[in-house]
């Protein structure tokens, strides 16, 4: 289920906290503002939470899955995908560590992040 901006509960941010430590650039507090801003949408489904953001893209709307976190995430993602196709979203996408690429096979990796160290 997702939640609008007016009932996002309290334990939103500390649920969101792992998936905001894999981030180089958001929070789990930003998360939630966006989200209660309704600039970004909170998921939840028994003990994984998700953040998304609808797009509209070159190819058409496109929803993101911008954090993703807990147990039981793939129907979560499934709940998510059948509610983007009901909004006409053509795609979805998200970055994630690379175990999620190879556990959701009916996603196409496209992009690679990596990183190196500097200074050592």
């Amino acid at each position: 289920m997702h939640y609008t901006p007016q009932n996002i509960p309290a334990e939103a941010v500390d649920a969101l906290r792992p998936a905001a430590a894999y981030s180089y650039t958001e929070t789990a507090e930003k998360w939630v503002d966006l989200c209660r801003k309704g600039r970004a949408m909170l998921w939840r489904n028994s003990d994984c939470w998700a953040v998304t953001v609808v797009a509209v893209t070159k190819v058409g709307k496109v929803i993101a899955i911008e954090a993703l976190g807990g147990a039981e995430c793939d129907v979560l993602i499934d709940e998510i995908n059948v509610w983007a196709t009901e909004q006409g979203c053509v795609e979805s996408i998200f970055a994630g560590r690379i175990g999620w690429a190879r556990r959701r096979k009916d996603y196409e990796p496209i992009r690679v992040f990596a990183r190196k160290k500097l200074g050592d």
